[in-house]
């Protein structure tokens, strides 16, 4: 999906209208999801990649906040969704702060919680992600990003030894089907390689291997686990 919203993007950003305006639909939700790098046609092949046009949306909205004398909170929030997309995440941060202190208010915006929370994800700040991402699913039960939300939700319990607690996350995304499944279950396993479970280790590794969205990485990933547990069982 968000494959065919890069290239529709691209597409519409070709000529010299602001492109900042074609982003609108952009934000928080569309990281890990979103095609940064388009593969020019043979026919342009100096077509400029969607990290380009991030680039550009950003430059465009700096300029605007030194136009703009107040109101400037949307233009932070947009500022904090490109930078993260672009995973460059201590400018992100900063302007998503930007936009808490000019709203001086705890965030009421999913979105904008969804972006602190993987930020503090990726910088390890393992309390904050989780604050964050529960006040995401407390705030939007039905939030789109609710599996991925819970599979590092699951990977902090699991750095933090709380296995049952990591365990009950996993499953939940287990019930939504897609790609989340696979890595869902091969954490499972792994919370039983911990807790030297190696029997239900190995059952929960095969299982992968069955799997409708097994990647070739994966199944190698998966293969390696299973040697090293083998001669346990």
């Amino acid at each position: 999906m968000f494959n065919e919203e890069t290239e529709r993007v691209v597409q519409k950003s070709s000529g010299n209208e602001i492109v900042s305006d074609d982003f609108q639909s952009l934000d928080s939700r569309n990281f890990g999801y979103l095609r940064c790098e388009v593969p020019s046609p043979e026919n342009a092949p100096d077509t400029p990649d969607m990290k380009s046009y991030l680039r550009k949306a950003i430059k465009e909205l700096q300029e605007q906040l030194d136009n703009v004398p107040s109101n400037k909170s949307s233009i932070f929030v947009r500022l904090g969704h490109f930078h993260l997309l672009l995973e460059e995440y201590s400018q992100a941060l900063s302007a998503y702060q930007c936009y808490l202190n000019i709203s001086q208010n705890s965030p009421e915006d999913p979105c904008v919680l969804y972006g602190l929370g993987i930020i503090y994800f990726h910088m390890k700040s393992f309390q904050p992600a989780v604050q964050c991402l529960h006040k995401v699913l407390h705030l939007a039960p039905c939030f789109e990003r609710a599996t991925d939300i819970h599979l590092r939700l699951g990977t902090i319990c699991k750095a933090n030894r709380e296995y049952r607690t990591a365990l009950e996350h996993f499953q939940i995304v287990l019930q939504a089907p897609g790609p989340n499944q696979v890595q869902a279950q091969y954490y499972i396993a792994h919370v039983y390689q911990l807790q030297s479970l190696f029997l239900a280790a190995k059952h929960a590794y095969e299982a992968i291997l069955e799997m409708k969205y097994l990647t070739t990485e994966m199944k190698a990933r998966v293969l390696r686990q299973l040697g090293r547990i083998t001669y346990m069982v």
